[in-house]
C-alpha cells in the first residue's frame, strides 16, 4: 500500500421498508395452478396463489420505485435481513387478554412469510445477483401481534467483523463436545 492512502473499506448500507399489506406466507404452487389463478380461476388454491403473487408484485414495486428514484441502489455484498412480520391477534369469540396475546390461528410459518418477503423483494432487483446474499436473519425477525397487518423489513450489508463469530460465541451452542 502507497504512503498516505487508507485502504478501501465498503460502507455499511442500511436500508427500511415498511408494508402496508396484509402479510402473505409462501405456498407451493405449479407452474399450471400458477396459470390457473393469473386466468381467474377461482378455487381455494388458485385465491391463495394470487394473494401470494399480488403481495410479491407490491414488494417489488416498492423496492423498485426506492432504486428508480435513486433512493436506493442494488445490494451487492453480503446482507443481514430483520423482517418483522405484524398479524392481527386471535379473533375467534376470546376476550380481550387473549386477542392481545395470541397469534391467530390458521396463519403461515415464519420460514413462509419470510420467504415471500424475500422473494418480493428479489422481484424489485434489490439483490445481486439473487437472494443468496441473504447470510443471515438480524435479531428481532419473527411474527408479532398488531392491530394494523403489515411488514418491516431492514436490509444491512454485512462488512469486516460482522462476518465473524465474536471469539466468546464460539462454543456457546455447542458446548457438550
Amino acid at each position: 500500500m502507497s504512503e498516505g492512502k487508507l485502504p478501501y473499506v465498503r460502507k455499511p448500507k442500511v436500508y427500511r421498508l415498511y408494508i402496508d399489506h396484509a402479510p402473505v406466507p409462501k405456498c407451493t404452487m405449479t407452474h399450471s395452478q400458477v396459470i390457473a389463478a393469473n386466468r381467474g380461476a377461482t378455487d381455494g388454491k388458485s385465491i391463495q396463489i394470487n394473494k401470494l403473487l399480488n403481495f410479491q408484485a407490491y414488494i417489488g414495486w416498492l423496492a423498485g420505485m426506492k432504486i428508480s428514484k435513486g433512493i436506493w441502489t442494488r445490494l451487492d455484498g453480503n446482507v443481514k435481513a430483520t423482517i418483522r412480520i405484524f398479524l392481527n391477534g386471535w379473533r375467534g369469540g376470546a376476550n380481550e387478554i387473549q386477542k392481545q396475546t395470541t397469534i391467530k390461528k390458521g396463519r403461515g410459518d415464519l420460514d413462509n412469510y419470510i420467504k415471500a418477503v424475500v422473494d418480493g423483494l428479489q422481484y424489485g432487483n434489490i439483490f445481486y445477483p439473487s437472494d443468496k446474499i441473504i447470510l443471515r436473519y438480524g435479531e428481532g425477525t419473527g411474527i408479532y401481534i398488531d392491530e394494523k397487518e403489515h411488514v418491516e423489513v431492514k436490509l444491512e450489508n454485512m462488512v469486516g467483523d460482522d462476518l465473524r463469530l465474536p471469539d466468546g460465541e464460539k462454543d456457546v451452542v455447542f458446548d457438550d463436545k
